[in-house]
């Protein structure tokens, strides 16, 4: 930037500035340049030897004068130099400028273990937060819906995830199809071609678009040799706490039944639950999924998934 500095220092004054002026015109003396603007030889001659300093003028010895001429490539590279593009370049380039502090600052403030707790009402804050949460999804590749849903679950919290999705497509920071069967980077270079075709984009690994899913399932039945031709099998995971659940949501609100009739209840549905009847029933209890009155007849109140 010095170099900058330098040439807006010597060209902030009225009279080096006139000085150009009339140089870009044509050659001249300083006895000339002295007689038009009404100066002092010498004042002329302190002028004359800052725009040398800097490049701007040069000097030809004729007879008895020194004749000077506007270095008109050189005022050419000082005009390119403060054009955005340049400028830009020169701060991306300097050390002692962080460009991203501010985002930093607002990101400490909406992040908590590097999640995000909630969506900011600011504009400023916001694009900082969807600025962010994009640069978590690779350019040049597609993500299908529940890719994306994946990966803005691990960055964010629960409660606004899908609203988040929906702000970074309103907001042109991941593009979509219509039908919305897979998403981008909005900023992907390939994605401002006048000829893009999302779906020619390969799709993103990670997280692993082959892991079984029903939209993805859906989608393989649509077309078995597509996308999700080699589509992992099912996995059946089970899930001890919501069999459970099930099993107390089965029974109806509010009506009694006898320890025998749980029990035939618990051998209907127990799934993959282990243990015997009685066991089962008692872990019910103890999860406030069952209730058992002084009679010892038992009931269920409502259940939270």
């Amino acid at each position: 930037m010095q170099d900058i500095l330098e040439f807006l220092s010597v060209l902030a004054d009225s009279t080096r500035l006139k000085i150009v002026g009339l140089l870009a015109q044509q050659p001249r003396s300083g006895d000339e340049l002295a007689a038009i603007l009404a100066a002092k030889a010498p004042t002329i001659s302190h002028h004359i030897a800052r725009l040398e300093e800097v490049g701007l003028v040069s000097a030809e010895a004729q007879q008895y004068y020194k004749i000077y001429a506007l270095n008109a490539v050189a005022l050419g590279d000082y005009v390119d130099a403060l054009t955005p593009a340049h400028l830009a370049r020169r701060v991306d380039l300097d050390d002692t400028i962080d460009a991203n502090a501010y985002a930093a600052m607002i990101l400490a403030r909406w992040l908590k273990d590097d999640r995000l707790q909630g969506i900011p009402r600011k504009l400023q804050h916001q694009r900082a937060v969807y600025t962010w949460l994009t640069s978590k999804f690779a350019q040049n590749v597609r993500y299908d819906s529940d890719q994306v849903g994946e990966i803005v679950e691990q960055w964010c919290h629960p409660n606004f995830c899908t609203e988040l999705i929906r702000r970074l497509v309103d907001g042109q920071y991941l593009g979509r199809l219509a039908d919305g069967s897979w998403y981008w980077r909005a900023d992907s270079p390939i994605a401002q071609q006048a000829d893009f075709e999302a779906r020619a984009l390969p799709i993103a690994q990670s997280p692993d678009p082959l892991t079984y899913s029903a939209t993805r399932a859906t989608a393989r039945k649509l077309d078995p040799a597509g996308d999700y031709a080699q589509l992992k099998p099912k996995v059946h995971v089970p899930d001890p706490d919501r069999e459970r659940k099930l099993m107390a949501f089965r029974l109806k609100r509010g009506q009694r039944y006898t320890a025998q009739e749980i029990d035939a209840h618990i051998e209907r549905y127990r799934g993959d639950l282990e243990g015997d009847a009685a066991a089962i029933r008692e872990q019910l209890l103890s999860e406030a999924l069952l209730f058992a009155d002084d009679d010892r007849l038992y009931w269920r109140d409502e259940i939270n998934f």
